[in-house]
């Protein structure tokens, strides 16, 4: 699920993203557990008494992007050949 969000800790950063905890559900291998530094840390710290943060690893997310993307051109090659087929009265 796309988000927009505000970075907690640089509030000037406006991001669009995917949340690591909805796409670990789905895709773990893509999710990356990270330690925090600096303000992120103590913001962590205060907010829940952690360090660690998770986000999603893009450059593997593309891959399967395209993969899907190639997969969904395949149905939608075969969907126009049944529709051709209807038209033309050659489906049974």
């Amino acid at each position: 699920r796309p988000v927009e969000f505000d970075w907690l800790v640089d509030r000037d950063r406006h991001e669009y993203g995917l949340i690591a905890q909805e796409v670990e559900k789905v895709l773990p291998e893509i999710v990356v557990e990270n330690k925090a530094i600096g303000d992120t840390k103590d913001f962590l710290n205060d907010l829940d008494g952690t360090e660690d943060f998770k986000t999603v690893d893009y450059s593997k997310l593309n891959v399967l992007l395209i993969d899907a993307i190639k997969e969904q051109q395949k149905q939608i090659e075969e969907l126009k050949k049944e529709i051709k087929e209807i038209k033309n009265g050659s489906a049974n």
